[in-house]
């Protein structure tokens, strides 16, 4: 098979967001396969269709869909390969976000409509005793005691995590041949699916696929996320051997720790040197007095930064 027969991959954000802005059909089957066994719902338009090149190039907006049902309520679809501790914070930040969009200053609450977070997570998310036997995760606002209650107006939030799906082969048919699609779209298990959706889905991959523009977008976007990958990968490993030096006196784990952040706060300071110039001495306390969320933030950041005065006045989103 040729590099140019191969389809581009759905995991990567880009391609995703290629494949669903403009088949809406799609689109709500697969909303409706991850939230489950609910009522099902409508897409009718997607809020934010356009890619810009800075969402190709950098991070500063995440490359989600966010799109809009029959009955008003905002669906925030979104697809993520790499794990973080602060995920499921992250996912309820965005979806508050979009609920609070909804109305300006001095408008009636009456117009607030539902927020549904929609997250297909290629790794294990929830790891607590008796979670590897469920891979489907609906999170709403309810009572926790009987008289069981739930609000009008919700802030939900779904995942779906990929890996335990692969391993527990349960489910719907639609569903596991989903989790085909987005784990291996160019592997013999494909032969497997009938799903009319994601049939479908094949068939436009295909087309993005063979668009040399397409492919080098996604190339572009797959790179963004390597580098930033080996950012903190260089800055982890760097922070564990100052560590183990700081733990010969501090103990081990406290030293480590401490290690950590001195090699973040290092890696990011040799970075921004190479891109920005040398650094004042303002700044360099600025950066050693930062926490490991922020070193973290402004790491993702570099490469779209104009500026270091714009960098550093970026805060870290709260958790």
């Amino acid at each position: 098979m040729s590099d140019s027969a191969v389809l581009l991959d759905p995991k990567n954000d880009y391609v995703f967001k290629r494949l669903f802005v403009e088949r809406l059909d799609l689109l709500t089957d697969l909303v409706n396969v991850v939230r489950g066994d609910v009522e099902p719902l409508r897409v009718v338009e997607v809020l934010n269709p356009r890619i810009t090149p800075e969402e190709i190039a950098g991070k500063e907006i995440v490359l989600d869909v966010r799109a809009q049902d029959a009955l008003g309520r905002v669906i925030n679809v979104e697809i993520q390969v790499q794990g973080h501790s602060d995920y499921p914070s992250r996912a309820l930040f965005y979806i508050a976000r979009a609920f609070v969009e909804q109305i300006g200053q001095g408008e009636n609450y009456g117009g607030l409509r539902s927020v549904i977070g929609v997250n297909l997570l290629d790794f294990v998310l929830f790891r607590e005793p008796g979670d590897e036997g469920c891979a489907q995760w609906r999170f709403l606002l309810a009572t926790q005691k009987p008289p069981v209650r739930r609000l009008d107006v919700q802030l939900e939030l779904n995942f779906l995590e990929l890996p335990k799906l692969r391993r527990l082969e349960a489910g719907g048919k639609a569903l596991y041949d989903w989790v085909r699609f987005f784990s291996d779209v160019n592997g013999e298990a494909m032969q497997e699916v009938t799903h009319p959706e994601v049939l479908q889905a094949v068939q436009v991959l295909k087309s993005i696929s063979a668009s040399p523009q397409e492919r080098r977008d996604a190339e572009m976007r797959l790179k963004y996320h390597r580098d930033i990958t080996a950012i903190k990968s260089f800055g982890w490993e760097e922070g564990l051997t100052k560590g183990r030096e700081l733990g010969k006196a501090e103990g081990i784990a406290l030293g480590e720790a401490r290690g950590q952040l001195e090699g973040k706060a290092s890696i990011l300071v040799t970075l921004l040197t190479l891109k920005f110039g040398p650094l004042s001495p303002t700044t360099l306390a600025q950066i050693h007095a930062a926490s490991p969320q922020q070193l973290d933030h402004w790491a993702e950041q570099i490469l779209t930064a104009p500026t270091l005065e714009a960098l550093l006045a970026n805060p870290s989103p709260p958790l």
